[in-house]
């Protein structure tokens, strides 16, 4: 999970950083008024895609494990482009009214809004699948890509052909939210087959119950927001607009801490039915999320007001005293998310909507008193009241849900050595600590390790299944829905199961008897194709000892002795033989055997090859590393295989995960 948040976090704070440089562009070129006007132009935008996310937005994430994807694309596609049909005649009919209209709308923007807001719509629906299938690296790519993308676009038109216009921002938003949407696609593209589509209607009002109520929540929300741009425009001016703009955009950038936790909770929750689970979740990630954000808040506010006019220019010094009025609100707005996504992720977003119209409700006391007679100050004053207001009443519903105590929101002793060790196994994330190993790797192998009895022996088809750290290669031409695919040692890792039901519907079968491996699974959503089992695989069935690994920080522990396990721990397993193994799922024929198991594959090979039925492919990771004799281990167990009818058909560029396949089956 925290691996997840770190990466979402890192994303977002590039994103932040690339958005600090837009906007001293915008500020240093385009003014207070260019800011203003930029500002209603994403307001407009924003409120068309609120009106999308009655079905494409949070309902997204909660039904994408649960539903048909491409029955979700279809009915979220088709509401996008009603929704947009929807705000041209909106438009149409506030130009009625011209004093509204030019409130709302800057002049000449009006059909860039509904172009764009299409595109933004659209993006964002890929998106909210990708987050519903817990696809976060994918998710921060496209959201740092498209940022990035918006940069290098402003850039080209303000520095390379000199267009210092508001234009020059619309057109670069139409080439980042194009690439995000396009990038989206091609994630999906398996998805948009628009076929089966029978129970539709069903689909549509389910998703309706449960989008609906979050998305008056989200309607109300903005309104606490952003309706504060609306009247400073009508009472103070766009000028005006541009400076608070820039403030709102400065203290509450910090919501990426609380949004980049919030992503990763809300798809952890809306992937489990353990309430429980989901309470000490968001318990714990309230109290960082809180404690972070305004300490950053603080940092924020003590950069002196001579900074800011550097920076962003002489007409822009009142953004300090604004992220002062803003600041208290900040931090509500930090805690709201993570009450917001728990409430959305268990099914309850009636909350979020009341929380909002609470916040709400201060909103329009507040915003008609204090924005006349305070400015941007008294903008900013209104906002932190009503934040304030919607997270004391969230925090409420949440006490009366969980049944928590008050003391129990007080950092304890316990939280921080949560924190600590999620830290700590930060310094080995298993995807990072992989690639930089394989890369290392495969030049130190190519140097001086001995793979030559590694090469391939055979010709076929190949591809990769499963992440960097727990992938390998299979034949899919011998794969298909009746495939049988068994699993030995998963650790907490299931990305390569998952991948090869996800593409040919077979069933996998896992097998792993490491306690903390069997722990971690039971809070996952499994694959409805995926069956565990928390045994191992051993030459015979016995109970016997099962040594874990030295750095405690690792996962997967070993039947066999070696260096990187200890007898200091020890614990006491079930192991079976792969014939008692078969026997007891009444399997005829195993079409792919994949064994990850920390040094005892040496141990199990003659056994495997010795059982009566047939196994088309074998794939093994060689941890020749954990022995002194580990590459004549490697060397006897290839050669083993060779001699039973196998060859090699491939082989990942760390030379660890070999794959084998039995010629006759070819």
């Amino acid at each position: 999970m925290i691996k997840k948040i770190i990466g979402t976090t890192g994303a977002r704070f590039f994103s932040a950083f690339l958005t600090f440089v837009i906007l001293w562009i915008i500020t240093n070129y385009l003014g207070k008024e260019g800011l203003g006007t930029i500002s209603l132009i994403i307001l407009d935008i924003a409120i068309i895609l609120l009106l999308n996310d009655f079905i494409g937005g949070s309902a997204l994430v909660y039904y994408t494990p649960r539903r048909n994807v491409s029955k979700l694309l279809s009915i979220s596609y088709t509401w996008a482009f009603i929704v947009i049909i929807i705000f041209f005649g909106i438009f149409r009919l506030l130009s009625i009214f011209p004093l509204i209209y030019a409130t709302i709308i800057p002049q000449g923007f009006e059909y860039h809004i509904l172009a764009l807001g299409l595109l933004n719509t659209l993006s964002f629906i890929n998106l909210n699948i990708l987050v519903g299938k817990e696809n976060i690296k994918m998710y921060n790519s496209i959201f740092v890509i498209q940022i990035f993308t918006l940069f290098l676009s402003l850039v080209f038109f303000v520095f390379i052909i000199n267009k210092v216009e508001v234009i020059s921002y619309v057109y670069s938003l139409y080439i980042s939210q194009g690439i995000s949407f396009l990038l989206g696609v091609l994630c999906l593209k398996k998805h948009f087959t628009f076929k089966n589509h029978d129970h539709i209607f069903v689909l549509i009002k389910e998703i309706l119950n449960y989008g609906s109520m979050t998305q008056f929540a989200n309607i109300i929300h903005l309104t606490n927001k952003r309706l504060s741009f609306y009247v400073i425009k009508s009472f103070i001016g766009i000028g005006s607009l541009g400076i608070y703009s820039a403030g709102v955009q400065l203290s509450e950038g910090l919501r990426l801490i609380g949004q980049s936790i919030s992503i990763v909770q809300f798809a952890r929750i809306s992937n489990t039915t353990d309430m429980d689970y989901a309470k000490k979740l968001t318990l714990q990630l309230l109290k960082f999320t809180v404690l972070i954000t305004a300490f950053c808040m603080i940092i924020l506010l003590l950069i002196p007001t001579n900074v800011f006019e550097y920076i962003f220019s002489k007409d822009f010094g009142d953004i300090r005293p604004v992220m002062f009025s803003l600041s208290i609100g900040v931090v509500s707005i930090a805690a709201s998310m993570i009450f917001s996504h728990y409430f959305s992720g268990t099914g309850k977003p009636k909350y979020n909507a009341i929380s909002a119209g609470v916040g709400l409700v201060f909103t329009l006391i507040f915003a008609f008193i204090l924005i006349p007679k305070y400015g941007i100050i008294g903008a900013g004053i209104t906002a932190t009241l009503a934040y304030s207001a919607s997270a004391i009443y969230q925090l409420i519903i949440f006490i009366r849900i969980t049944k928590l105590k008050l003391p129990e929101f007080f950092l304890t002793k316990m939280d921080v050595e949560f924190f600590i060790a999620e830290v700590k196994k930060i310094k080995a994330l298993k995807k990072i600590k992989a690639k930089i190993e394989k890369i290392i790797s495969k030049i130190i192998l190519r140097l001086t390790r001995d793979v030559h009895h590694l090469k391939k022996g055979i010709k076929c088809n190949y591809e990769w299944h499963g992440n960097d750290y727990g992938g390998f290669y299979i034949c899919p031409d011998l794969l298909n829905k009746n495939s049988i695919v068994y699993s030995f040692g998963i650790g907490e890792d299931i990305s390569f199961d998952e991948s090869i039901i996800k593409k040919y519907g077979c069933k996998s079968y896992g097998f792993d008897p490491t306690p903390q491996s069997i722990n971690w699974l039971k809070h996952q959503v499994l694959p409805d194709n995926f069956s565990f089992y928390p045994f191992g695989i051993s030459d015979k069935t016995e109970i016997t000892n099962f040594y874990l690994p030295i750095n405690q920080e690792h996962v997967s522990g070993s039947s066999i002795k070696h260096s990187n396990v200890t007898e200091k721990r020890i614990v006491q397993v079930q192991m079976k033989s792969i014939d008692d193994i078969i026997n007891e799922l009444g399997h005829k024929k195993i079409d792919v055997l994949k064994m990850d198991i920390e040094g005892s594959e040496y141990e199990i090979i003659e056994s495997i090859l010795n059982t009566d039925i047939n196994i088309d492919q074998i794939l093994i990771e060689f941890h020749d590393q954990f022995f002194e004799n580990g590459i004549m281990k490697t060397r006897k167990a290839v050669k083993m295989l060779q001699e039973n009818g196998y060859e090699i058909f491939a082989v990942s560029d760390s030379y660890d995960e070999v794959s084998f396949i039995r010629k006759n089956a070819l």
